[in-house]
């Protein structure tokens, strides 16, 4: 523990002189997703989940009965209607949780000797009973739960006109929806409740992808169980409850709870099936099917983990581009086998050492887009310090007050990006850290090392074979060239989905007036030129991938790459730029390209014209040089002039 502390307080004092992100950052960013903290978003969720009730009726159309129902004991503030194990489900959120408690008051068990006869906000619709009239107000519609089918999810995706589009649009149809983020945390309520009796003071939360800001709309729940929060004995506290001794091996006596959760699960709680001890893992956990709402959950007691959750939640929320980015990774990783949905990742990469790979190349661009660990804990104010089993987990825990980013590039050339860095980046060699956005010396414990956020002696990734990590690298060129040649879709989707096309035309064809004739006319034709308009026009267009780590430090689109301002015709140097067809929805303007080609034009004549002064004054110095050495000999003149000569053409 003391050489973590000393570590982590090393790493901030070396690591944080340059602290060029926040040198990086603007009043002016791309929109932020939400202004809440980790915490607010929970109590919501948490103050949500405990008016809502979960009623199977026979189909959608039994709404207005139970509308009609329960408008007696207060006000239906939403409803959502899903299919989970073959059966219909309304989800049901009233005013107040004193409307849910009223509700269960007056419900009942009919087969009260054939049943475990418990109370929870698990119910079902009788039929039969008094006719029941219209709901005296009108019931919010159902929203419902049903899922895409993936031809339609293919349909939705082809729709759109630009990748940009269809990658925010795959992260909108896949990410977990609001129905998903309820019935989660009123997985959780339901736990809790069971819990009361003996715990009262008993806390579950969600953790992981279900409350990072990055879930799948079918992505398991990790649940966190406190059976009572910490807090010292005050004297005023005269009674003291009466209890029994904890076994002093902390791990045992976790794996004692998560025992008797285990036979609470299975023999009292309706809905929970496929229950799983998994008591001698290095995290003890609890697996279960929660079938009532459809959730996998992992139960267990690490309190730590919710601390990573709010530390990628916060990442997740500082810009509209980092989710879409990590859910597109997500799934070609998956479809190419680098990820594994099979309980423990074995030899392959998991979904969240995945993350902290797109979290890493994110920290490092030319102009980063994500702050760091130490950044963050530098940004940090006086109660964002936690203390849990005497470890202190110290960031900035709101996203609103972190400073905001230059960075402009496109989500799809962030893509294309992300597959560059790790198609080249030599991971034997070195280790990544998110914790000041930055490799250090592979300290040679496994193939891959990508340090732990929060506990700096963890690698996340020590689990990945040398095979896997060689495969990384390979699948991500794969992907960059798949995705520069319009490709993108077909490895995740087969056929179904077409990347927007994008065919090749002449700059000349973009300016076919007056004005552009002369523009085009008066461009260089130097390559260094050549390439850089042809970077900028390429990056307008989302044309390709080259330049864009350049394009990125300059916020123009430079290229340091060869091969795309070459003409095809021999026209112009910048024909055969590959440029979208539609301009406008790319975002190509006009002016700033006739303005680039102008500024182009005048550099190069500027560099001519000092070129050709720079010559004059070469010839000046060396002309009486060469009559000294005439009036020596004669037998020499040949030698000199040849020499003369070879110096004007390499100067020419």
């Amino acid at each position: 523990m003391a050489f973590q502390t000393s570590l982590r307080t090393f790493l901030s004092h070396t690591k944080i002189v340059h602290f060029g992100w926040l040198r990086s950052f603007s009043s002016t960013r791309p929109e932020r997703l939400s202004t809440q903290t980790f915490l607010e978003v929970q109590q919501l969720r948490q103050s949500q989940a405990k008016q809502s009730l979960l009623v199977q009726v026979s189909s959608a159309k039994s709404s207005d009965q139970l509308g009609s129902y329960l408008e007696q004991y207060g006000t239906i503030n939403s409803l959502f209607h899903y299919t989970a194990d073959k059966k219909e489900f309304l989800f049901v959120e009233m005013s107040s949780p004193a409307e849910v408690e009223a509700v269960l008051q007056c419900a009942c068990h009919p087969y009260q000797a054939e049943v475990v006869p418990v109370s929870s906000p698990l119910l079902w619709l009788r039929s039969g009973g008094p006719p029941q009239t219209a709901p005296k107000r009108a019931l919010p519609p159902p929203v419902s739960g049903k899922l895409l089918t993936p031809a339609a999810l293919c349909d939705e995706i082809s729709a759109c006109s630009t990748l940009d589009d269809q990658l925010l649009r795959h992260h909108e149809l896949t990410r977990l929806t609001e129905l998903g983020a309820r019935l989660r945390y009123f997985t959780c309520e339901l736990l809790e409740r069971a819990l009361a009796g003996l715990f009262p003071a008993a806390r579950v939360r969600p953790f992981g992808s279900s409350a990072n800001g990055f879930g799948r709309h079918d992505c398991d729940v990790d649940l966190i169980l406190e059976l009572a929060p910490e807090a010292a004995a005050q004297p005023s506290q005269r009674l003291a409850f009466q209890t029994l001794a904890a076994k002093k091996d902390s791990r045992t006596q976790v794996q004692r709870y998560l025992n008797f959760l285990a036979d609470l699960l299975v023999s009292l709680m309706p809905g929970c099936s496929q229950v799983r001890r998994i008591l001698k893992a290095r995290v003890p956990i609890v697996k279960y099917t929660q079938s009532l709402t459809g959730v996998d959950c992992d139960l267990s007691m690490m309190r730590n983990g919710i601390h990573m959750t709010e530390l990628l939640f916060i990442w997740s929320q500082l810009d509209t581009r980092v989710a879409p980015l990590v859910r597109a990774v997500r799934h070609w990783a998956e479809k190419v086998h680098l990820t594994t949905c099979v309980s423990g990742s074995g030899r392959f990469i998991s979904n969240f050492g995945l993350t902290l790979l797109v979290i890493y190349f994110l920290q490092t661009r030319p102009v980063p887009l994500l702050p760091s660990v130490n950044e963050l804990t530098q940004l940090a104010r006086p109660g964002d310090t936690a203390l849990v089993d005497g470890v202190s987990y110290t960031f900035l825990r709101d996203p609103s007050l972190v400073p905001v980013t230059a960075n402009t590039e496109s989500l799809s050339d962030l893509l294309a990006g992300f597959f560059d860095l790790y198609a080249s980046l030599d991971l034997n060699a070195h280790a990544l850290s998110v914790v000041w956005g930055g490799t250090f010396g592979h300290p040679g414990d496994a193939p891959l090392h990508v340090q732990n956020p929060l506990d700096l002696e963890l690698n996340v990734t020590k689990n990945v074979s040398r095979e896997e990590v060689c495969r990384l690298g390979g699948e991500a060129s794969r992907a960059g060239r798949l995705l520069e040649e319009g490709r993108w879709w077909e490895l995740l989707f087969g056929e179904g989905v077409r990347q927007p096309q994008v065919k090749p035309i002449s700059v000349r064809q973009l300016f076919d007036d007056e004005d552009g004739e002369k523009a085009v006319k008066e461009a260089p034709s130097s390559t260094v030129d050549a390439v850089r308009l042809a970077s900028l026009l390429g990056d307008a267009g989302r044309g390709g991938r080259a330049g864009r780590d350049a394009a990125a430090a300059e916020q123009a689109g430079v290229s340091r790459r060869k091969g795309r301002g070459g003409s095809s015709d021999g026209s112009t140097p910048f024909s055969g730029l590959r440029l979208t067809v539609d301009g406008e929805v790319q975002g190509l303007e006009r002016a700033p390209i006739l303005a680039t080609i102008s500024a182009a034009a005048a550099a190069a004549r500027q560099r001519k014209e000092a070129e050709q002064a720079a010559a004059a004054a070469r010839d000046a110095r060396s002309e009486p040089e060469t009559v000294a050495v005439l009036d020596e000999s004669s037998n020499k003149k040949p030698a000199k002039r040849k020499k003369k000569k070879k110096r004007s053409q390499a100067d020419s």
